[in-house]
């Protein structure tokens, strides 16, 4: 499945994994990839996967899950590769004030519906 995509550009790496924006070679679509070796396999899928497929309702997750898949890699533990559809709206960083100051609570709302 990751050679269906092309890396288009590294976004960061955090205690949750790793992330890029990566575009599908068939149609062009761009997507954030996540990649982590620390995750939980229950039942045959990661629960990451089980929470956002199977339990939470659609109209409950900020994430849209478009794809998955576990792989295995030579002398490394295996490795959760999840797709998601970006969103164009910038991150988190963008909206917060420079100063270390209180956001309102009308403010928190704002870039919850953004």
């Amino acid at each position: 499945m990751p050679e269906e995509y092309e890396q288009v550009r590294k976004l960061g790496r955090g205690g949750q994994g790793e992330y890029w924006i990566v575009k599908r070679k068939s149609g062009g679509v761009k997507l954030v990839r996540k990649t982590t070796d620390d995750f939980v396999n229950k039942r045959g899928k990661p629960l990451e996967v089980r929470i956002l497929r199977d339990i939470l309702d659609a109209d409950r997750r900020t994430l849209n899950l478009v794809d998955w898949a576990v792989l295995s890699v030579p002398s490394a533990p295996k490795l959760l590769v999840t797709y998601y559809d970006l969103y164009t709206g910038g991150d988190l960083s963008d909206w917060i004030p420079k100063k270390r100051q209180e956001s309102s609570e009308s403010f928190v709302w704002y870039v919850f519906r953004k």
